[in-house]
């Protein structure tokens, strides 16, 4: 039977193609449409998650940011270093307290032809982990070895043999950079923009400016600490969790916050997330609505095909009652006939969802009831098909098979 039902479906394959190719796609969509929530959120939150170094921040309390376009922005004077031991006396015995990623933005001053622009130099521990989204484009990455003078910052490749830095430099290059000096102010740090020293550093690697949301200039902590005159500052310190633990973490950490009276506080990915989709709450009641929408047009989709195949497979399931194969068995045989083209569909098109999802956000979180209930419908479709296939006496099929 297995043996029948394989080669009777192999040697119909041109007549389920057409079949599949709309399942797959109807999948597609169906799948795409309800993850959107999900795929919207990961595209949203990665870049977060990157620039944060995790998936909980802690934070001076006087930084803010605002929504500028795609991306979260804060003015050079609304970036606000604090003392990392402070962060380090609120994880201490946290759970991933050992992986959390401390990063120090510090705004510099960058001279161009036409005017002086403003631009960021980042220190980052956790290396080279803690940078492992940057795509290079040329020279190498920075490593905990790394020499503390060295950068990498943002650039465009403009052909096969040129990549260049959006300031004009070449990886080999020694750029000076004007750094301000951290100020003490009552307990307080602020970046003195006013007062201002050249640093020179080596441009270690280049990476695609256009494919980051953040594409500030990297370089360790440790050296950019030093060069600034602040040994022990950070501007925020992330710690690494899973999405379900982001608000217990949240919790915990500002409880012993405000035990200790530290002028800090908590932020995770999915609260700045909110700060760039600030309608999202209505975003996501609309997609309860989406969903039995997409649920209805793919069982639309199984319920077409299942018909058709019906209709072109009556007649050669006919013929093979004439060759001893008994009803029982032709009625099973087209049954799973109809489950391997589900089947087949449901994982090109499962298939095609993740690769697109994963295009887009870099994640592969799907919704895969689409798949399941393909399966599920063309299974009760096909078993009521067959009744209607098999009706009848078999000259009557065989003279007019679409009867």
């Amino acid at each position: 039977m297995v043996w029948l039902t394989t080669v009777s479906f192999r040697r119909n394959l041109s007549k389920y193609l057409l079949a599949i190719v709309g399942l797959s796609l109807a999948i597609t969509v169906s799948c795409l449409g309800l993850s959107g929530l999900d795929v919207l959120w990961q595209f949203t939150l990665r870049p977060l998650s990157f620039i944060g170094g995790g998936q909980v921040l802690i934070m001076d309390n006087r930084m803010s940011m605002r929504p500028l376009g795609s991306r979260l922005h804060a003015e050079a004077e609304e970036i606000k270093p604090f003392p990392s031991h402070w962060a380090d006396e609120v994880i201490s015995e946290i759970p991933g307290s050992d992986k959390a990623v401390r990063t120090l933005v510090v705004p510099f001053l960058w001279y161009t032809q036409e005017e002086l622009d403003i631009a960021y130099l980042a220190g980052r521990d956790g290396l080279p982990d803690s940078l492992s989204d940057l795509r290079l484009l040329q020279g190498d990455a920075i490593r905990p070895d790394t020499v503390e003078t060295q950068l990498l910052m943002p650039g465009t490749r403009w052909n096969q043999g040129l990549v260049q830095s959006w300031f004009g430099q070449s990886v080999g290059a020694r750029p000076s950079l004007a750094l301000p000096e951290a100020t003490n102010i009552g307990g307080t740090y602020e970046w003195d923009l006013a007062s201002t020293s050249d640093h020179s550093f080596a441009l270690l690697g280049i990476y695609d400016g256009s494919a980051s949301l953040y594409p500030v200039v990297w370089t360790t902590l440790s050296g950019l600490q030093s060069r600034v005159g602040a040994e022990e500052l950070v501007s925020w310190v992330g710690i690494p969790c899973e999405s379900d633990e982001m608000d217990a973490l949240k919790a915990r950490l500002e409880e012993r916050i405000r035990e200790r009276g530290l002028p800090l506080k908590v932020l995770t990915i999915m609260d700045l997330g909110r700060m760039l989709i600030g309608d999202f709450e209505r975003f996501e009641r609309m997609s309860k609505y989406y969903a039995p929408v997409m649920l209805f047009v793919a069982i639309q989709i199984v319920l077409v095909n299942a018909i058709a195949l019906a209709m072109a497979r009556r007649k050669d399931l006919a013929l093979l009652r004439t060759i001893g194969v008994s009803l029982r068995q032709v009625q099973v045989m087209f049954v799973l006939e109809c489950i391997l083209s589900a089947l087949s569909g449901g994982l090109v098109g499962t298939g095609l969802s993740a690769l697109l999802s994963f295009a887009l956000a870099k994640s592969a979180a799907l919704n895969l009831v689409p798949f399941a209930l393909t399966l599920a419908t063309t299974t009760a479709v096909s078993a009521v098909a067959t009744a209607v296939l098999t009706r009848g006496s078999l000259s009557q099929v065989l003279r007019n098979p679409a009867s």
